[in-house]
């Protein structure tokens, strides 16, 4: 929805306003298509990361995370389940991109789903062990 207000903003001031006759408006277009750019980018900083998609495991939404560094064979593959106000850590797996590719180079998508399963089952693991100690808190 935001990037369809900025896109809305972009396209008023192109095609319906007049330079020399709609200077206001153009300048408010101006500002915002970049206010609303600038949300765009704090929820990319913030809230998605590294994100490559998000999920529903174990009823809540849960991030999942692919980061690799450049000129390195290492990934790590992570869910996490906050938006960055709660410091839960995230469940990681950190291998080498070589273990999910076959000899000539294809991907094994084998591979990545089994990585991908034992994640979901060390969060799954790890949110029952403290969701038990919140009941006990209580």
């Amino acid at each position: 929805m935001l990037c369809i207000a900025c896109c809305a903003f972009g396209c008023y001031a192109q095609f319906v306003l007049k330079f020399p006759k709609d200077r206001f408006l153009i300048g408010v277009c101006v500002a915002g298509y970049f206010f609303f750019t600038g949300l765009v980018t704090l929820i990319d900083m913030l809230v998605i990361k590294t994100s490559v998609i998000c999920i529903k495991v174990s009823g809540q939404t849960v991030f999942v995370d692919v980061t690799m560094q450049p000129f390195s064979h290492e990934m790590t593959i992570g869910l996490r389940n906050h938006i960055g106000l709660k410091k839960d850590t995230p469940i990681c797996h950190k291998t080498s991109v070589g273990e999910y590719f076959d000899s000539d180079g294809y991907l094994g998508q084998e591979e990545i789903l089994a990585a991908f399963l034992k994640l979901v089952k060390r969060f799954e693991k790890e949110h029952d062990g403290k969701e038990a100690e919140r009941k006990k808190d209580k």
